[in-house]
């Protein structure tokens, strides 16, 4: 049977967390502590034993091995286990066996010409135990039906032979689940032995809605698929996290999603309307519901990246045309920029002034250091954290800006140089600077020049979509940037 996740708190006491590495515990006043960290930023003012409860999470203890150190009771240590996984202050490190098994899953498969793929798909997700396997045959030409049903798969096939794009299909496949799981796997996904186990694992949080592995780009060998191993739009990297808009992950395809059937229908389901997009939409909704969605890297499948470069710009343009649509149906959440308006003020005024705007942009980042002195009054000497975190803000907007120029304000961006030689800086500067820096950070297996060359196309092509998609919507919001007041979206709490 299902489990009931509506209205639930409490995390299983045996389990233990994995505080933020990058998260802060400091000294505070009248006794206190205070943690920061997360994502978005937040601050915790925490009592004593609170502290001495986060410090016994960070040496590996549970909920209630820490709870019984720190002289707390588990009901509290739970409410702020709870409060450290909103806040992406934590991680969740679920150590009991799951109680979901494979039976209890039915993979869905969307399929449109795959059938040289298809039965190689269905005979893994049998070798793990997933027996009810549907594939949704979206009008295809080739094969693809003939292949599931020989696998083994029950096949569904669209009506009148058109096709219904992949959101359409997917309801379709859930629609005839009689499981409490759902499995959404793409048919150019492959997996092993071990994916399973840390989806099913992700379940033991009685508030998880929904899991999804890394997704990661098989090797296809050529520039295309080493870039793609790379720097895969469907790769979220390596770190683990709560999945919620506007945070280091904001969402996750269902090129492979592990979802509580109860839970999908309770939001109604994938929005047909969408061709694309529509994965991210499903994740905000499930999210806005008060589920949790989990992003899982310790589970990997592979995809298989689009053979040719024309194949790669469409896929980048379809994903761009989904922003317009998304912003209609979640408003201000896919803006090409959310941050402070002072960070913005403070790259932007070395841009139109120069060169004295140099001094000004260093005195506004000064200026929003002491402005966040004073918001960080619970800690004993805030000046310090002050200044590190406004210019960590800082540098991170920067790198934002950078993004927005070639993913999302290009058109502009051309116009503007066609007419101003600083412009044109601004956009040389922003397709070089941080793609070469990247490069030399992760160092793939693609020399820098062809590296970069990959990254503006993908980024351009992106664009592209977008604009393209804001045409079609009649509203131009998915380009306009979201500002808030400094320190942005950092918030207080006192736990006890």
């Amino acid at each position: 049977m299902a489990t009931d996740r509506s209205n639930v708190s409490d995390l299983p006491p045996t389990s233990g967390l994995e505080i933020d590495p990058n998260a802060m515990l400091l000294p505070g006043t009248d006794g206190n502590w205070v943690l920061l960290g997360g994502s978005p930023y937040t601050l915790l003012t925490l009592r004593a034993p609170a502290a001495e409860f986060v410090k016994f999470l960070r040496q590996g203890l549970t909920v209630n091995t820490g709870a019984d150190e720190a002289h707390v009771s588990v009901t509290a240590a739970q409410r702020l286990a709870r409060r450290l996984l909103q806040t992406g202050l934590a991680e969740p490190d679920l150590r009991a066996p799951s109680s979901i098994t494979v039976t209890d899953i039915t993979a869905v498969i969307p399929a449109r010409n795959e059938a040289n793929a298809i039965g190689a798909l269905v005979a893994s997700l049998h070798q793990v135990g997933i027996e009810a396997v549907v594939v949704v045959d979206d009008a295809s030409t080739d094969e693809t039906a003939a292949q599931a049903r020989s696998a083994g798969a029950t096949v569904i096939s669209m009506s009148n032979g058109v096709s219904a794009g992949p959101g359409a299909a997917r309801e379709a496949g859930a629609a005839a689940a009689t499981t409490p799981f759902v499995l959404f796997i793409d048919a150019d996904v492959s997996v092993s032995q071990a994916w399973v186990e840390p989806l099913l694992r992700a379940f033991g949080d009685p508030a998880v809605v929904a899991a999804a592995p890394r997704v990661r780009s098989s090797n296809q060998g050529g520039l295309i698929g080493t870039y793609e191993r790379w720097r895969s739009p469907l790769d979220l990297g390596a770190r683990r996290a709560a999945v919620r808009p506007r945070s280091r992950v904001a969402y996750v395809p269902t090129a492979a999603l592990l979802a509580d059937v109860a839970a999908i229908r309770s939001v109604g389901g994938f929005d047909s309307a969408l061709r694309t997009g529509e994965d991210v939409d499903l994740v905000w909704r499930l999210h806005a519901a008060g589920g949790v969605i989990r992003y899982e890297p310790t589970s990997v499948v592979e995809h298989r990246p689009r053979p040719t470069l024309r194949a790669f710009i469409a896929q980048r343009r379809g994903y761009g045309r989904s922003a317009a649509a998304l912003d209609a149906r979640h408003p201000g959440m896919v803006a090409p920029l959310a941050a402070s308006g002072w960070s913005v003020l403070v790259w932007a005024l070395p841009v139109v002034a120069w060169p004295i705007g140099i001094a000004a942009g260093a005195t506004t980042a000064l200026l929003t250091a002491a402005l966040l002195d004073r918001k960080l009054v619970a800690i004993a000497q805030p000046r310090t954290v002050a200044l590190k975190l406004a210019m960590r803000g800082h540098w991170g907007v920067g790198r934002q800006l950078a993004s927005a120029i070639w993913r999302a304000w290009l058109p502009v961006a051309l116009l503007a140089s066609l007419a101003s030689r600083r412009a044109r800086m601004v956009v040389i500067a922003a397709a070089v600077l941080p793609n070469a820096a990247e490069w030399h950070t992760t160092r793939p297996d693609v020399n820098p020049v062809s590296f970069i060359a990959m990254r503006l196309l993908d980024d351009a092509s992106y664009c592209a979509g977008v604009w393209d998609g804001c045409v079609r919507q009649h509203s131009f919001r998915a380009v306009w940037p979201h500002l808030a007041n400094w320190p942005g979206r950092t918030t207080q709490s006192k736990v006890e």
